[in-house]
């Protein structure tokens, strides 16, 4: 079931308890060991990007380029905090073969990530379905982060 939150969409788990994100897809940080995205651990919950944050993917030749914007200044220090090119590069997996590199948008409260290798090629050359680098911004938003508490969520989503 799909619901929709300040312009970007999530997964509701609740509807369906035994789902698993993107089963088979080695890449997944949200695999192997992830807790899932409303546990709470020492007064945190984990949340997905999608919740809060929109996303924008484009390419060139064979590198796509990912804009993370952020509704207000809190959520945007919460994901210069934990969205780093390491977390990307592992939540995007095999789908970048290059490296992932991330610049600040301060002023616009954005993050902006360019990884290279990641169209097999580019896309004239692709064989992939999405040559053109469209979908890694949802892909993105399928991150998780973690929330302090519910009243934090509420700040960070701007409400």
């Amino acid at each position: 079931m799909r619901k929709r939150t300040g312009g970007s969409a999530l997964l509701d788990q609740s509807s369906d308890p035994g789902r698993t994100d993107q089963a088979g897809d080695p890449g997944r940080s949200d695999q192997a060991g992830d807790p899932g995205p409303n546990t709470t651990t020492a007064g945190t919950r984990r949340v997905y990007l999608a919740e809060f944050c929109t996303a924008r993917s484009g390419d060139k030749d064979d590198t796509v380029n990912i804009a993370l914007f952020a509704p207000s200044e809190q959520a945007y220090e919460l994901i210069r905090k934990q969205v780093t090119e390491q977390v990307v590069a592992r939540h995007l997996g095999s789908l970048v073969k290059g490296e992932v590199r991330r610049y600040e948008v301060p002023n616009v409260w954005a993050l902006n990530f360019v990884c290279t290798g990641a169209l097999d090629g580019g896309a004239a050359s692709s064989r992939r379905s999405d040559n053109l680098g469209k979908t890694f911004a949802s892909y993105l938003l399928a991150l998780r982060v973690e929330v302090d508490d519910l009243a934090a969520l509420e700040e960070v989503r701007g409400m």
